[in-house]
């Protein structure tokens, strides 16, 4: 459902000729979604545990490109403008391990700074049954 995804504080849009070919979507630490979704995250029981109260995080909820228009650097901008217009935050997201593991945003992931940290594992979570997530990581750059 898209409309949830506006409802996010930080949507980022890739335009090409007024078509929506991409879209980032986040939410800083202290806003009401983020509340929600801190309880529901440290309820779960990651391994090893994770720290999501600290003050100076972003969540990255969902990233998405058009099929038709990957390879094009569209991700990486988004994200580029992501942390160019919230200098000083750290970043982290999620990405299914289990059952359906996505390698190309895990690589992603990782040459955009982000690191594997934590892990969860459930016999089933929204349906899916042997499920893992992997918690993934970006400090904020040291002050210069």
């Amino acid at each position: 459902d898209l409309s949830q995804i506006f409802l996010n504080e930080i949507t980022f849009v890739a335009l090409d000729n007024e078509r929506t070919v991409g879209f980032v979507s986040a939410f800083r630490a202290g806003s009401q979604h983020y509340g929600k979704f801190r309880q529901e995250s440290v309820a779960v029981g990651w391994e090893p545990p994770i720290d999501i109260g600290r003050h100076d995080l972003i969540y990255i909820d969902r990233v998405a490109v058009r099929l038709d228009y990957r390879g094009q650097n569209i991700g990486r901008r988004l994200y580029e403008k992501l942390f160019s217009q919230n200098p000083g935050h750290s970043f982290f997201t999620f990405l299914v391990e289990r059952p359906h593991f996505n390698q190309a945003s895990a690589d992603f992931h990782r040459r955009l700074g982000f690191e594997r940290e934590a892990e969860i594992r459930l016999a089933e979570y929204c349906g899916l049954k042997n499920y893992q997530s992997a918690f993934y990581f970006r400090p904020a750059p040291p002050f210069q």
